[in-house]
């Protein structure tokens, strides 16, 4: 039974390794997709699109910033530096993003973001 148990931890950690890094593009697609799916209101999807796809992905393009494991805290914080909003804009873009990451964490698996959450 514990030899079961060790074999079934030593596939499951290999797996975890053979894992791709996930592309902040790819990661950005699923997300407004999932959106979508979730029947949220366009003008919803709408803000999170020019968010994720115009100012994060721009800005992540700028700095060759391809992956989601390329991203950590000071990489966050130097984004939301950019943000030129007013304290409660800046909050709703902040829960965005946390709103993101969390989604891509989740279904990629993506151990790299794991920091976030």
């Amino acid at each position: 039974m514990a030899e079961r148990k060790a074999r079934e931890m030593e596939r499951v950690a290999r797996q975890a390794s053979e894992q791709q890094p996930i592309a902040i593009k790819t990661a950005i697609q699923a997300f407004l997709a999932d959106q979508s799916a979730r029947k949220l209101l366009a003008q919803s999807i709408n803000k999170s699109r020019f968010l994720l796809e115009t100012e994060f992905g721009t800005w992540c393009d700028s700095r060759a910033l391809a992956s989601l494991e390329d991203i950590g805290p000071a990489e966050m914080r130097e984004f939301r530096h950019t943000w030129e909003n007013a304290s409660k804009s800046a909050h709703r873009k902040h829960e965005r993003m946390r709103s993101f990451l969390c989604f891509a964490s989740a279904t990629a698996g993506c151990k790299g973001i794991r920091w976030m959450l």
